[in-house]
């Protein structure tokens, strides 16, 4: 028989008792407890019963190992009465019947006597493995006659597993550990919310408790006063709002507190707290701790004021990215994350940046633009071409650098006829339009893809595709899904198409008909450029060819030209082809000759 008592961390404990002399623990079913946990291996510990009352723990060659009393043990360990046995966010306490009573008088006899025989203090449990999985626990409640049981994340229950809970014996109540300190609160994003400096003009809040110092130093230094003043409001049901003019932000962190013996003046970061209060502000990129190019959708120009004392910058920048899910490592200078409302942001705190940190910080806002500013003078028709291709439901492949293809999909998506339904992943809109759907680009993009399609909108607008999507959207194009609007990074519509061609292909698993699949999704390729005023221009449109495997992109209209500068130049070239301008006549769409490939 074994009894043990088992504590989630922050939970309650549960007395269980087992009439076998060996039991096991895992994550999946078929282990005597299992706890669906990501730090929990499939089978991750064995206890064994000993002649004498002794009991037996092994480590079955874990992933994040087990520990007893905050050692991790690399051999089968035998256990005392008062040891702690951690298994991932799990804390097992074993009950030895009679037998650790009386080594327990023993113990107390001894120390009574003055005897040097005494067990010596037990460490803290060790800390939780890196790198976690985020699953809840599937711990059960106990329920009215005293059952309890441990469920897996496959379904299986606990009659399935032979579980039962058992009644602590009287006089030996199991003593549960002190319970760990809360985690810390993350503020909303600041990009994504509403103004939260005048929430307490609105609301009748309790006053914010005074600044505690959180005892870290460097750039993770800061007090838990804005910490908990946001967490207040966020609490009486403030939600963060949509991206956009109507949705400014309000980024206030804490200043942080000077490290000992250093100056009580540790200045703010006002400045870049103000960048990100800005609703026009498109794009961020700080360049050095007080210098940075802001992008208001009229492409990047130097900030003219200062960021901020650049401690304060770095930890309100830190502060910022720890709102994604999931928040970047602790000690990892390099941060990459997507914030809650598609907001990419990029940074390198030192080392990784040794004159100090830099970051970018892109919002997925589309830029407000029409048709006619992407076309050079002379070149008319073309956008009587693409409101044709739009009216027609064709789908389009925008491809060029992030600035130029947001400025064209701004300008493609404005050009929808009011009445249809859109749905845009990572393209908000900066104006608003009824049935505009937007979704924030997240971790799983295939999936998001497939929720979106679920809307059956008449246009999909997807504002970067970033690799596993590619694939997906490639199967929707083939079950029908039209009116695509989607954009590529890319120096041409070829380098563009065999981008997309390679993406597919590793997202499909290496299917060889991946590339082509790719290119049959689309009509038409658009390729953009940014010029000296800070717009966009097209400078080209193919079709995708796919041929032996072999995906090439068709000029129909090329920039011509001395220079690609506002005013100068045309487009010009042998026109699409018959086939295409057929689908568009046949939608209501009629192109004139000059356009049309003879």
């Amino acid at each position: 028989m074994i009894k043990l008592t088992l504590t989630e961390k922050g939970g309650e404990p549960k007395l269980l008792t087992f009439e076998k002399d060996e039991i096991t623990i895992g994550r999946v079913s078929g282990n005597d407890i299992v706890l669906a946990k990501g730090n929990v291996s499939k089978r991750h510990s064995k206890f064994t019963a000993k002649p004498g009352g002794q009991i037996e723990v092994a480590d079955l060659k874990s992933t994040n190992g087990t520990y007893v009393n905050g050692r991790k043990i690399a051999s089968p360990t035998m256990l005392a009465p008062n040891d702690r046995v951690y298994v991932g966010d799990f804390l097992i306490t074993l009950d030895f019947g009679d037998a650790g009573a009386e080594e327990e008088d023993l113990d107390g006899d001894a120390a009574g006597a003055g005897s040097a025989s005494h067990r010596l203090p037990v460490p803290p449990p060790p800390p939780p493995p890196r790198g976690t999985g985020s699953r809840a626990s599937t711990l059960p409640p106990v329920d009215g006659d005293g059952d309890a049981g441990y469920g897996s994340h496959d379904g299986d229950d606990e009659d399935d597993l032979g579980l039962a809970a058992h009644p602590p014996r009287s006089g030996r109540m199991p003593i549960p550990p002190p319970p760990p300190p809360p985690p810390p609160r993350r503020p909303p994003t600041p990009m994504a919310s509403r103004a939260l400096d005048k929430l307490d003009d609105d609301l009748d809040l309790p006053p914010a408790p005074p600044d505690e110092d959180t005892g870290s130093v460097g750039r993770f230094a800061h007090s838990r006063a804005a910490d908990d003043d946001i967490s207040r409001k966020v609490s009486v049901g403030v939600r963060p709002g949509p991206s956009g003019p109507a949705a400014a932000p309000a980024f206030a962190p804490a200043p942080a507190p000077a490290p000992a013996g250093g100056s009580t003046d540790v200045g703010s970061a006002a400045g870049l707290e103000a960048l990100l209060a800005d609703a026009e502000v498109r794009q961020i990129l700080i360049t050095a701790p007080d210098a940075a190019l802001v992008d208001r959708g009229q492409g990047l120009s130097l900030h003219d004021a200062g960021l901020g004392e650049p401690n304060a910058v770095a930890d309100a920048l830190w502060r910022l990215a720890n709102t994604a899910f999931p928040p970047p490592a602790p000690d990892n200078p390099v941060v990459d994350v997507r914030l809650p409302d598609g907001t990419r942001m990029t940074a390198a705190f030192p080392p990784a940046s040794p004159a100090g940190v830099v970051a970018a910080i892109r919002r997925p806002t589309l830029v407000e633009r029409e048709l006619r500013d992407l076309l050079p003078s002379g070149s008319g028709e073309v956008e009587g071409l693409l409101a044709g291709v739009l009216g027609a439901r064709r789908n389009v492949l925008v491809t060029g650098d992030l600035g130029s293809a947001a400025a064209a999909l701004g300008a493609l998506g404005a050009a929808i006829p009011p009445e249809r339904r859109v749905v845009a992943i990572g393209a908000a809109q900066p104006s608003a339009r009824g049935g505009w759907i937007d979704l924030a680009p997240s971790v799983d993009a295939a999936g998001l893809l497939r929720v979106a399609a679920g809307f059956r909108p008449d246009h999909l607008v997807v504002g970067e595709l970033i690799g596993p999507d590619v694939g997906e959207l490639a199967l929707l194009a083939a079950r029908g899904q039209d009116g695509i609007l989607a954009a590529l990074p890319g120096r041409s519509p070829a380098e563009a198409l065999a981008r997309l061609g390679t993406l597919a292909s590793v997202a499909l698993g290496g299917a060889s008909a991946a590339p082509a699949l790719a290119a049959a999704a689309f009509d038409l390729v658009i390729q953009v450029v940014s010029v000296s005023d800070g717009s966009a221009r097209i400078v080209e449109i193919a079709e995708p060819r796919a041929s032996g495997g072999a995906v090439t992109a068709e000029t129909a209209l090329a920039y011509t030209g001395s220079h690609r500068e506002p005013g100068g130049g045309c487009l010009e070239g042998r026109g699409v082809s018959s086939r295409l301008a057929s689908d568009l006549s046949a939608a209501g769409s009629s192109l004139p000759p000059s356009l049309i490939a003879q």
